[in-house]
């Protein structure tokens, strides 16, 4: 055998592809954005539009990209390849190739967001994995609920110390604000920290609505053209 059959052979046994004809989500996190992210003021404005921003590209540059979802440092991206019989998936499913990209074109798109706010670069991580239709819609419910969970543990340590808020669940943080603090997180916190921010395909508009009272929107964008 020829060394670049041989080698070839190789990188071919680790070459996946994920399942044809299939939704697929694409979920780009930061990396270690634990410690970035300390440069800037809880619940940042500069730092939620650069995500915004990279939502949107990853939106309009992912071939067969639907809906994409933001919230915190994380993006999810919704994809199709069955819109017609000729439709095409992207990068033909190879799931190197997708998660390799998406993570670069994040980390890219945030990189030239910030580079006037920023000297720090920020690195992006990612994974994808099919889903079925059934369960699109309960994707999006869970991320949002997460960050529904994390806004107000966030609004809390910004106003109580960590000794205060030991063991202290979500409900019982949001009446310590109230109680103590005079803030109602339903009305004092804006929404897009409180739900996330949703983009759709060919919608510049940025939305914000629960998907637990939206499942429509998602059945809209799954539907196959006749």
């Amino acid at each position: 055998m020829k060394l670049d059959e041989r080698m070839k052979r190789y990188e071919n046994a680790y070459r996946f592809h994920l399942t044809p004809r299939t939704p697929l989500i694409i979920r780009v996190d930061g990396k270690a954005f634990h410690t970035y992210t300390k440069q800037f003021q809880p619940f940042s404005d500069v730092f939620s539009k650069a995500m915004e921003e990279v939502a949107k590209n990853l939106l309009n540059n992912v071939e067969g990209a639907k809906l994409v979802f933001t919230q915190s440092d994380e993006i999810s991206l919704l994809l199709t390849d069955y819109n017609t019989f000729k439709t095409q998936s992207w990068f033909d499913n190879n799931l190197q190739k997708i998660v390799s990209v998406s993570a670069s074109m994040a980390t890219y798109y945030f990189n030239k967001f910030m580079e006037s706010v920023s000297e720090k670069p920020a690195f992006f991580d990612s994974r994808v994995f099919n889903i079925p239709i059934e369960e699109i819609n309960n994707y999006f419910v869970w991320r949002q609920k997460d960050c529904m969970r994390n806004s107000i543990q966030m609004l809390g340590r910004m106003h109580f110390s960590q000794k205060e808020l030991h063991e202290k669940n979500t409900t019982k943080i949001k009446e310590m604000l109230i109680e103590k603090k005079n803030i109602i997180w339903e009305k004092d916190l804006p929404e897009k920290f409180r739900s996330g921010i949703i983009f759709l395909r060919d919608e510049e508009k940025s939305k914000t609505f629960l998907f637990s009272e939206n499942a429509n929107i998602v059945e809209e964008l799954l539907k196959r053209e006749e």
